[in-house]
């Protein structure tokens, strides 16, 4: 009797065990989300929210252009990927992707400063050398995919 109850309490426990816990999917927050671009430099960064994961981390980019930005790309905390799928030809219209490190989540974002209504806005200054700032106005919320 011992025996059987055992190897039930084994099983219960072993199937537990095999069946991955379900995750809440919340949406992911981007804030602060800042660009800047001369002929020689571009810069991006953001603050990420991540209730699925109890996680706020910020991100700073940095590359030369001309150039692609740096593909191996992390936030501070070094949880998340930072990448830009087809590249940054220029910051007025870029697509962003957050990929989490340990896990399936994926975010992708995409702003345009060239769209009707857009939030992300973009200014141009001519100095000793041509700056292009932009900024998004609030904050981006989206749901993450899974990979």
């Amino acid at each position: 009797m011992k025996a059987h109850t055992i190897c039930s309490l084994l099983m219960a426990v072993s199937t537990a065990l095999a069946v991955p816990a379900k995750r809440a999917e919340e949406a992911v927050t981007i804030s602060g989300l800042w660009a800047s671009e001369t002929s020689e430099t571009a810069d991006v960064q953001f603050i990420l929210v991540d209730a699925n994961y109890d996680d706020t981390t910020d991100a700073s980019l940095s590359w030369e252009r001309p150039g692609p930005p740096v593909t191996d790309s992390r936030t501070e905390d070094g949880n998340y990927w930072v990448d830009f799928p087809g590249g940054v030809s220029n910051i007025t219209s870029f697509t962003l992707a957050i990929t989490r490190v340990k896990g399936p989540e994926i975010v992708e974002v995409t702003v345009n400063a060239n769209e009707t209504g857009s939030l992300w806005t973009c200014q141009t200054s001519i100095g000793s050398m041509v700056t292009t700032e932009c900024r998004y106005s609030g904050n981006i919320t989206v749901y993450p995919t899974s990979s």
